[in-house]
């Protein structure tokens, strides 16, 4: 058995896109591993049906989101989150907005929203192109999940 490590963090055209820390999007960030990964199983020394993910800290986040749409043999995480990621979502967004300065009523309305979107997708197991489909004013709520997604 070999091992190989691709080590990869916030992909740079999103960051560099980015005014704030908070305007780097989940789907942007996920779909930068995505591409890592594809990329990876394309060299010949990777066997492409024996890969395993490592996620520590919010790559315990990303793994389990990335093994939905990309076939993974397993996935592994350490040091990750105590909560669920519909909890965490909402958790870290009052968090940076106390730092950021968006106003409350603000951070209610878009709390809200957001609920409406995870909730449809880490319960209802909607995919992101169906919850926007059917709720357009929802684009906000993670700018890079597109109804092409």
């Amino acid at each position: 058995m070999a091992t190989s490590r691709c080590a990869s963090s916030a992909p740079a055209a999103a960051t560099a896109k980015a005014d704030l820390c908070r305007d780097v999007r989940l789907g942007s960030r996920v779909d930068g591993y995505k591409s890592a990964l594809q990329a990876l199983e394309q060299f010949d020394f990777v066997d492409a049906d024996s890969v395993f993910l490592v996620g520590h800290s919010m790559g315990g986040m990303f793994a389990p989101l990335i093994a939905v749409e990309l076939a993974v043999k397993g996935i592994a995480v350490y040091g990750s989150g105590a909560g669920t990621w519909f909890e965490a979502v909402f958790e870290q967004r009052r968090r940076l907005a106390s730092l950021d300065g968006t106003k409350p009523n603000e951070i209610d309305r878009e709390i809200l929203d957001q609920a409406r979107f995870w909730s449809a997708l880490l319960i209802g197991r909607k995919m992101p192109r169906e919850i926007l489909g059917a709720h357009p004013e929802l684009q906000e709520v993670d700018g890079s999940w597109r109804t092409s997604t």
